[in-house]
């Protein structure tokens, strides 16, 4: 009886995993006055060499792990095409288009063709309700214009609409604007440094000192 009834918690388990992960891979996530909306995350050779252009950039690139792209093992980098079909589907990682819907430049019949860069819910925790935010803009020319601002507060009203309770994210610290941004949307934090230092283009990190959570309030 007690095997019968882990089954059956195992099994809810399952289900409730499957319908967020569900509703968070196939979900067009906008507000009407924002100028950006997230798309889901295809994985086609469009997306694949989107990535690999934002990543490959090195005024982008100097403000990410050194080991980009990497999925499970971030002393391993993967291929363009493996991180692309991993994250498409691993349960534990949603993945969006942004989309610069206000640009006309952007502006395609094919959304595939209008993404200037990825959003994420990564390490997704389903016991504990968690998540690790992660934003890169891939279009310079597109930085300091308040649109990342806008991507993780897209992020934040999505995870709390399927019911996640807290939120965490770091950013390079030496990218001054997504730790301001940090700032004002989880508040006061510090930097970290790797020990020990090694010279490379990956100095350290600004992480806030609590993780974003949501009032009780916002639940009922």
């Amino acid at each position: 009886m007690a095997a019968l009834y882990q089954e059956s918690e195992s099994h809810s388990q399952w289900v409730h995993q499957a319908l967020i992960i569900t509703k968070l891979k196939h979900r067009i996530v906008k507000e009407p006055e924002s100028r950006v909306v997230l798309m889901p995350f295809i994985n086609t050779p469009i997306i694949i060499d989107r990535c690999r252009r934002w990543l490959e950039n090195p005024h982008v690139r100097r403000f990410l792990h050194p080991n980009t792209p990497w999925t499970t093992d971030s002393g391993r980098t993967e291929t363009y095409q493996d991180f692309v079909a991993f994250m498409s589907k691993s349960p534990h990682h949603a993945y969006f288009q942004i989309i610069d819907n206000k640009n006309d430049a952007y502006r395609r019949p094919n959304l595939n063709y209008g993404a200037i860069g990825l959003a994420s819910l990564n390490g997704i925790d389903y016991n504990a309700l968690t998540f690790n935010r992660g934003i890169v803009i891939g279009e310079p020319h597109l930085w300091h214009q308040g649109i990342a601002a806008e991507v993780g507060l897209l992020l934040l009203g999505l995870a709390k609409s399927v019911g996640f309770r807290q939120a965490k994210a770091t950013a390079n610290v030496e990218n001054i604007a997504s730790v301001k941004n940090l700032r004002r949307q989880f508040g006061p934090g510090k930097s970290r440094y790797p020990r020990p230092f090694v010279a490379t283009q990956w100095r350290g990190t600004w992480e806030p000192n609590s993780s974003f959570a949501w009032p009780e309030s916002w639940f009922c």
